[in-house]
C-alpha cells in the first residue's frame, strides 16, 4: 500500500512539472502571462516582449532575456535567477523595491553606485557582469524577490546596456501628473 502512495505522489509530482511550459520568444514575438499561467526557464532575443500580469515565472532553470527583449513584470510570483544581457531590459512595476538592503528609485539600476554601497557584486572577464538580488512590491501585491546577472559584453566597439528599470504604479505616476499639472496651473 504504502509502494502504490509513493508512486502516486511521484507521478502527481512529475504531473505538475509538466504544467509547466518554457518562454522561447524570438523576432518581435510578445507574450502575456496572466493568473495560473506557469514557466520554466525563460529565453527572449530579437526585440521580443513579455507581459507579466499574474501567474508564475521560475528562473530557477537557466532563463536569459537577450538582444533587446523587454520583460514587463507587474504581478505574479518570480522566482529563482535570471541573466539580462545585450540591451534587454526587465522592468518592474510597484513598490518598495531594494538590491540588496539599499532601497532603489524609479529609473534604472545604478549599477556603479549599488556596487559602491556592497548591495551588487562586480566581475570583469570579457564581459561586465553585475550580480545581485532584488525584491519588492509588484502592483498586484506580489512581494517578490529573485536573483540576477547583468552582463554588458564590449563587441566590435558598441557598449550594451542591459538593466533592471523600475517603473512607478499607475497610482504613484498618476499623482506625479496631477502635481505637475497643478505646478503648471499655479504658475500661470
Amino acid at each position: 500500500m504504502k509502494m502504490k502512495f509513493v508512486l502516486l505522489m511521484l507521478f502527481l509530482g512529475f504531473a505538475s512539472q509538466l504544467q509547466a511550459t518554457i518562454i522561447d520568444l524570438s523576432g518581435d514575438e510578445t507574450l502575456t502571462v496572466n493568473p495560473g499561467d506557469s514557466y520554466v526557464e525563460v529565453f527572449m532575443k530579437d526585440n521580443s516582449k513579455a507581459t507579466v500580469l499574474g501567474g508564475t515565472i521560475d528562473f530557477d532553470y537557466y532563463s536569459e532575456i537577450d538582444n533587446d527583449s523587454i520583460m514587463t513584470i507587474s504581478g505574479g510570483n518570480i522566482l529563482g535567477h535570471v541573466f539580462v544581457r545585450s540591451d534587454a531590459l526587465i522592468q518592474l512595476s510597484g513598490s518598495d523595491f531594494m538590491v540588496g538592503n539599499i532601497p532603489v528609485g524609479i529609473g534604472n539600476l545604478d549599477l556603479q553606485s549599488l556596487t559602491d554601497l556592497g548591495a551588487l557584486s562586480y566581475l570583469q572577464t570579457e564581459v561586465d557582469e553585475w550580480r545581485g538580488s532584488i525584491s519588492g512590491i509588484l502592483d498586484d501585491g506580489t512581494s517578490i524577490e529573485f536573483d540576477f546577472h547583468i552582463l554588458r559584453p564590449y563587441s566590435q566597439g558598441v557598449d550594451h546596456f542591459s538593466n533592471i528599470e523600475i517603473v512607478p504604479e499607475p497610482i504613484s505616476l498618476c499623482l506625479l501628473s496631477l502635481g505637475g499639472l497643478l505646478t503648471i496651473k499655479r504658475r500661470k
